[in-house]
C-alpha cells in the first residue's frame, strides 16, 4: 500500500477540501485511522466547520434576495436548519423583516395550500365562515355587494 498519508499536500486535500474523515482516508490507505490521525497532528491539519465552507454569495441571494425558506435551502445543501443558521450568522447576513404586504401574501399562500391539500383545514374553515355569516348578517351582506361591485368592475376592463 502507498503511504499517501505522510504526504501533506494530498492529505489536506482529501482530509480538508474534500471532506473526508480520518477513517475512510484510513481504509483506502490500510492503516488505521489513528495513524492517519497522528499525521494530521502532525502537519496541523484541521477540517473546518461545514457551516464556515458555505458560498457566502450564494447564501445571501437565497436567503436576502429571494428569501427562500430555511426547510427549502436545507433539502437543496442537505444539512440540518442548525447549520444553516450557523452559517448565516457566522458570516453576518440577515434577512430584513417582511413587510406588512409580503406577510399577508404569504399567509393567504399557506391558507391556499392548506385549503387544497388538507380536507379536515377546509371543513374547519367551511363551518367558522358559516357561523360567522349566521352571526353577522349585515356585514355578510355588505362583503357580498361589495365583492360583487370588484368583479363587475374587473369584469368591465
Amino acid at each position: 500500500m502507498e503511504r499517501l498519508y505522510h504526504n501533506r499536500v494530498w492529505l489536506e486535500g482529501e482530509h480538508v477540501f474534500k471532506r473526508r474523515t480520518m477513517a475512510d482516508i484510513a481504509s483506502q490507505c490500510g492503516v488505521s485511522k489513528q495513524a492517519v490521525g497522528v499525521y494530521a497532528k502532525r502537519f496541523g491539519l484541521h477540517k473546518p466547520p461545514v457551516w464556515m465552507t458555505f458560498d457566502v454569495d450564494w447564501l445571501r441571494e437565497e436567503w436576502v434576495v429571494k428569501r427562500r425558506s430555511e426547510k427549502d435551502m436545507c433539502a437543496e445543501i442537505g444539512f440540518s436548519a442548525c447549520t444553516l443558521y450557523k452559517a448565516l450568522k457566522f458570516h453576518g447576513i440577515r434577512r430584513p423583516a417582511f413587510t406588512p404586504e409580503e406577510r399577508r401574501e404569504r399567509n393567504v399562500a399557506y391558507q391556499n395550500r392548506c385549503y387544497a391539500t388538507d380536507p379536515e383545514y377546509r371543513e374547519r374553515k367551511k363551518a367558522y365562515t358559516l357561523r360567522w355569516r349566521k352571526k353577522n348578517p349585515k356585514r355578510y351582506r355588505e362583503y357580498q355587494r361589495e365583492y360583487s361591485q370588484r368583479k363587475r368592475a374587473e369584469a368591465q376592463q
